[in-house]
């Protein structure tokens, strides 16, 4: 089969079916006379095989999620632990339309809804903020600390200052969307002084997200010292046109410039107290602490907040661990199981062992594992995103084939999954239900 035949049929083929032999049409369409147009064709098909996979276990994910939260003999936690704490936020989102529109959902309840209700707690938040999307979620963190009496202006300056123009984009527009209110105003009302200046300032999103000049980091610190030295008022703060400038300069900087400083500073004044330190003794309030986690990268910042929570000598505070790795993406908490070690010398996951129990501890415990049906958050990555061709393309369509092999295992893994707990459902009917959802929804990826 040519690999143009391949891509005018693929659109047939249904999520179950045995795949065309794709490396041995990549090699024929490698040696074919257009290579290139050839292999992109090849390519695209693979695409579409894989997309189809996942969208088959989105909805095979959907009836076993419903299953496990209404079974006869109660929920079923290790199941929903299984697919929950096992999928990127991408293909739960994609689960959750496919969840809301099944036959069995009466109520049309979104997926976060069902398990946040159903399950309470710090373990039913945690597997919450599994489902939502990154923008979902931190929109949802931010009404939080913004909602009821006072204002957690910690976790205000955590959001903000730990993400990048993107995301704090797409956290305002699910805000607004949600409550159809402007965030800044909300924000005007409960924030104040400067502290509200530069909060305001990173919603705007403009904020560069260039690499650091050292060149100019040495600069921009020498300003900070000077600014710490002759810029005091008579009780040992900054002056208020002090705390403009500094702001001026950590806005104006890319966060890895920000980085670039702190390490500038301490280099040219190893005698003298730390950036961080200095500040911490000349800034009181919030703004204190949205200074100080702008000079911090956000792993850092995660870290500490993690160590911290189960640092007690009585109790664990479970609400930075669910809020922190359920919010992540798979690949971010993988990521920051290394950063602990390197950082603490400690294990993240042995720690979470003793300071969890439970079936809180299995969900933290399995999502920081990072199983999911691509195999790798690489291939995901290499699936959503376009390469800028050469080598980049070869890795690229290696990546997708591997993820397209380990998608069609976990299919088989479903399978033997629904089988277990089909005991009070028609299988073949809900075989039915799960192949006709599939050609008719709308599945977006």
């Amino acid at each position: 089969m040519s690999s143009r035949k391949l891509v005018a049929n693929n659109s047939n083929m249904c999520a179950e079916s045995t795949a065309p032999d794709f490396p041995l049409l990549l090699e024929q369409a490698r040696a074919s006379s257009n290579p290139r147009g050839e292999v992109l064709l090849v390519e695209r098909a693979i695409e579409d095989e894989l997309k189809k996979v996942l969208n088959y276990i989105a909805t095979r994910d959907a009836i076993i999620i419903y299953k496990a939260c209404n079974h006869l003999m109660g929920r079923d936690d290790d199941l929903l632990i299984e697919i929950l704490c096992c999928r990127t936020k991408r293909q739960l989102e994609a689960c959750d339309a496919i969840y809301r529109n099944i036959p069995q959902n009466s109520k049309k309840r979104s997926l976060p809804s069902k398990v946040g209700r159903d399950i309470g707690g710090n373990y039913g938040n945690f597997m919450e903020y599994l489902t939502h999307n990154r923008g979902k979620f931190n929109a949802s963190q931010l009404k939080l600390a913004m909602d009821g009496i006072g204002c957690n202006t910690d976790l205000v300056n955590e959001i903000f200052c730990t993400l990048n123009n993107r995301e704090i984009q797409e956290m305002k527009e699910a805000y607004e969307k949600k409550t159809d209110k402007s965030l800044g105003d909300r924000l005007r009302s409960e924030l104040s002084g400067e502290h509200q200046t530069l909060i305001l300032k990173l919603l705007l999103a403009g904020r560069s997200e260039g690499l650091a000049d050292d060149n100019k980091a040495r600069q921009q610190a020498d300003s900070l010292y000077n600014l710490t030295i002759n810029g005091k008022t008579l009780f040992g703060s900054l002056s208020d046109n002090s705390i403009k400038q500094v702001i001026a300069i950590l806005i104006e900087s890319s966060p890895q410039q920000c980085y670039c400083i702190r390490r500038q500073y301490e280099a040219m004044h190893p005698s003298k107290p730390s950036l961080e330190k200095t500040l911490d003794k000349m800034v009181s309030g919030p703004l204190k602490s949205a200074m100080l986690y702008m000079l911090r990268e956000p792993q850092d910042i995660m870290c500490h907040k993690l160590k911290t929570a189960m640092s007690g000598l009585v109790t664990t505070d479970e609400e930075p661990i669910s809020r922190i790795i359920g919010g992540s993406m798979m690949h971010v908490t993988q990521n920051l199981v290394v950063k602990f070690r390197e950082k603490y010398d400690a294990d993240l996951q042995q720690m979470i062992q003793k300071a969890t129990g439970g079936n809180y501890r299995k969900a933290l415990l399995a999502y920081l594992e990072g199983k999911n049906p691509l195999g790798s958050t690489d291939a995901e990555f290499a699936l959503w995103h376009t390469p800028s061709g050469g080598a980049a393309q070869d890795v690229r369509m290696e990546l997708l084939l591997s993820a397209l092999l380990h998608a069609k295992d976990s299919i088989a893994e479903l399978d033997s999954v629904l089988l277990k707990v089909s005991t009070w459902f028609d299988l073949l009917a809900v075989q039915e239900n799960v192949f006709s959802y599939c050609d008719l929804l709308p599945f977006v990826l």
